[in-house]
């Protein structure tokens, strides 16, 4: 009985040793198809980014990374969530942000060739104005999105201001009339104002147009002349207003 015992516990010890090695051989393949795959944070709303990475900020993004060989993911985070996550090395970067915030996160490296051309707009229910610029909101009760870096750092000294965590957030300040205005980007808070209450109407003309940029934690340095030109080339072969207009739908 004890050479049977014996073959028994050698056969057992070769199938758990199997058994770990295929286990192994499963995380180091998973590890392998993963390295090339980027996360990205972004504070974008519909119709920029969505779950299913349809959006048109998504799109873009997927696009410009596929060109170079390499798959990207973005997730969404609240705006200066994002940007902290980003500098800190917890994720590969921020999907797009305004240009210049490299002296604010040193960590972070912005791609030169811009992603978006944005407007920055006011929304109300009741006021009637139509801004010429961020002074004209001084004498109203004001909301912004905290970590949205434009309109923190030109909003000046409003009768009142608050920092809403997020545009649902912001757009529901503004329908319970407790402020008079809110600022947000136009696409995603349009969008969000239909949605809350349709009598919310953009003030015309924009607070200011902006071009937007993605950023690459430092660690991808490398990576940034290819990107730039990957968008330069979606630009002039007609890809990128493609994807805008997909994204749109």
């Amino acid at each position: 009985m004890k050479p049977i015992v014996a073959e028994q516990t050698r056969i057992r010890g070769w199938l758990i040793f199997f058994l770990a090695a295929i286990s192994l051989l499963s995380c180091f393949s998973t590890a392998s198809s993963d390295q090339h795959t980027l996360i990205l944070n972004t504070p974008g709303d519909p119709p920029y980014h969505y779950p299913k990475q349809n959006g048109i900020l998504d799109l873009l993004i997927k696009e410009a990374f596929a060109r170079i060989g390499m798959e990207v993911r973005l997730q969404s985070r609240p705006p200066e969530r994002s940007l902290l996550d980003a500098d800190q090395g917890m994720v590969d970067g921020d999907a797009v942000r305004i240009g210049g915030l490299g002296r604010q996160y040193p960590n972070l490296i912005q791609v030169p060739e811009k992603v978006l051309v944005c407007d920055f707009v006011t929304f109300s229910k009741q006021v009637a104005l139509k801004p010429s610029g961020w002074k004209d909101l001084k004498p109203y009760n004001v909301a912004i999105i905290r970590g949205h870096k434009i309109s923190e750092t030109h909003i000046g000294e409003p009768r009142s201001l608050v920092k809403a965590r997020d545009t649902e957030a912001l757009f529901r300040l503004l329908d319970n009339d407790r402020v008079d205005l809110v600022v947000c980007e136009r696409l995603f808070g349009t969008m969000k104002a239909k949605k809350i209450n349709p009598r919310i109407k953009v003030l015309e003309p924009p607070l200011v147009t902006l071009d937007f940029y993605l950023y690459l934690h430092k660690r991808h340095q490398a990576l940034i002349p290819k990107i730039s030109e990957a968008l330069q080339a979606m630009k002039k072969d007609g890809t990128y207003q493609k994807l805008w207009d997909l994204g749109r739908k």
